[in-house]
Formats: C-alpha cells, structure tokens, sequence
C-alpha cells in the first residue's frame, strides 16, 4: 500500500489547520500528517490531536530545528512567518525525502480541503512530476522563464500550496537550493521557489494544476454552489460541476473577509464575493464544530449571510 504525508507548517492558525485535519479525515484522505509548529497555541493544537489519536499525526517543533545547524539559515528579519514558508521544504529535503514515503504534499495552514485529493498522491506518486496550480494572480504562463521579473507574491507564474511531489534527489536539490534563491533575488518563499525549479531545468517537468479548483485567489470571478453528493458536502463551480479540492486563506478570520469584501467595487461581483465566502465560513465552521476534532466557534461576522447546516 501506498504511503503518503502531507506537510503543514503553523503559528496558530487554528481555525484554519483544525478545518484542514479534519475535512483530510472527512473525504477519506489517507496521509501522514505532519505539523511543523512554532508558537505556544500551535503547540497546544498540536498536543491535543496527539492526545486525541484520531490521526495519523506526528508532532515537529519548529524553533528546534530552528537552531538545529543542519538546516539553512534565512535572511536577516525574516521572523517566524520566514521560518514557517521556508522550512516545510527543508524538513522535506532532509527528513522526508529518504523517509519512505512514496508522495508527498506541502500544503499551508490556511487551506481547507473540501475533496478527496488522494488521486494526485497517486499521480505523483507514479512519475517524476512536480504537480502545483498556476498562479492565477500572475500576468505570465508557467513555461515564461524572465526571472528579473518574478519578485512578489503575484508574479510567480507557479502557486507553491499545494506541492505535490514524489521523493528524489532532484526534488532535494530544488529545495536545498531555495535559500540561494531567496538571497540572490531577495524574494520569499513562493518566488524563491520558482526561481528554484527554472535554474534547476525543471519547469517543463511541472503537472500544472488549475487554480480554481485548488485555491480560487479570484473568488469573484466563478459562482460557487454547495451540494451534497453520497452524503458528504461538496463544493462545486457554478457551470460545470467540477468539485473544488481546496481553498485558500483565512476566511474565518472577520478583519480578513471584511477587507476582502471592501475591496469589491462592481456590485455584481460583490454579490459573487459575498455568497462565496458565506460557502467558505460554512464550510469551516462544519469542519471545525461538527467532525473528529471538535473547538469552539467562537467568531461571528454579520456581512456573512446565514447558511443552513
């Protein structure tokens, strides 16, 4: 039987990575959970999945391999977030590569699994392809190689979350080299990634994933619809059906939406915005309160629109 892990790193995002094990858990994914925290309230989530044994979880203290000299040193200020986007991939090239495991997958901690994603374990799994979404914030296609301008969060033409991968010394070697990369270009992690696969000669070596059904960044462009199929809950595109995999960002957090919202001048795609983040709080709220890991919901934001549950 096929063996795989998935990778998390968190400062606390709760809410978030919480709706994350869980709805792994509801669509029947089958993983290695691994939590790579930093902080005392990850550190207290990260005790009380361990404590309840519902999951195969294991338990990785950031700030230990923080001052552990094997692992790459960041840039000057980088703080705890740097440590968080850089070292999910040097604790995959350094524990998980030779680990066994057959696939592997990066995700982040603000990112809510609303599908079975077992499928592309097996795709990665059974070739030599890195399998990530195309940034659809970006104005460039993923075989665009001017790295002069690949610098902020928007211009990669590749989305790092989710990663999926199958363990091999060039996928070692890309993600050794992202320190480098992060120097040499002064950029963080997503572009640093990027860079990373294009000086490798690796970027035709991409399975490129489509971004509405694994991170929907443009929530205002397609009209999503909840249903229920095999009684399990689903999110689904408004035209063709398709089911979303995940989603990407903190929409639990109140200030988070409301600046988002705020940012909807058309009020056609305001209506679309609204009605799509009212599927998102919906569905983190079912995962959070209603499956395995249960915790307390206790955030309320009147510009969502009430959804029966």
């Amino acid at each position: 039987m096929a063996k795989y892990a998935l990778v998390v790193s968190d400062s606390g995002y709760t809410y978030g990575i919480n709706a994350l094990i869980n709805g792994l858990k509801y669509y029947g994914n089958d993983v290695t959970f691994h939590h790579l925290y930093w902080g005392l309230k990850a550190e207290a989530w990260s005790k009380s999945i361990q404590d309840s044994r519902e999951f195969d979880f294991k338990s990785v203290n950031l700030e230990e391999l923080a001052n552990n000299p094997s692992y790459p040193k960041l840039r000057d200020r980088m703080g705890v977030a740097g440590y968080c986007k850089f070292y999910r991939y040097y604790y995959c090239a350094l524990e998980l590569i030779d680990a066994g495991y057959d696939a592997i997958c990066i995700m982040d901690a603000d990112m809510m699994v609303v599908n079975n994603i077992m499928p592309w374990f097996d795709v990665a799994a059974c070739s030599d392809k890195m399998i990530m979404p195309n940034n659809d914030m970006s104005p460039y296609e993923y075989n665009w190689y001017d790295q002069n301008k690949i610098s902020g969060g928007s211009s990669p033409p590749l989305h790092n979350m989710p990663l999926f991968f199958k363990p091999s010394s060039v996928i070692k070697s890309i993600f050794l080299s992202i320190p480098e990369m992060s120097v040499k270009w002064q950029v963080s992690d997503m572009a640093s990634l990027n860079h990373a696969i294009i000086e490798s000669g690796q970027m035709d070596n991409v399975l490129v994933l489509p971004c509405c059904l694994w991170l929907l960044q443009t929530t205002t462009n397609i009209r999503l619809f909840f249903r229920e199929i095999g009684g399990l809950k689903y999110l689904t595109l408004h035209k063709s059906g398709d089911k979303v995999n995940s989603v990407h960002r903190p929409w639990w957090n109140p200030n988070y939406c409301k600046k988002e919202i705020d940012r909807q001048k058309d009020e056609r795609t305001r209506d679309t915005f609204l009605h799509n983040v009212t599927l998102f709080w919906a569905m983190l709220q079912f995962f959070n309160t209603r499956l395995y890991h249960k915790i307390p919901w206790e955030i309320e934001f009147p510009e969502v629109k009430a959804w029966k549950q």
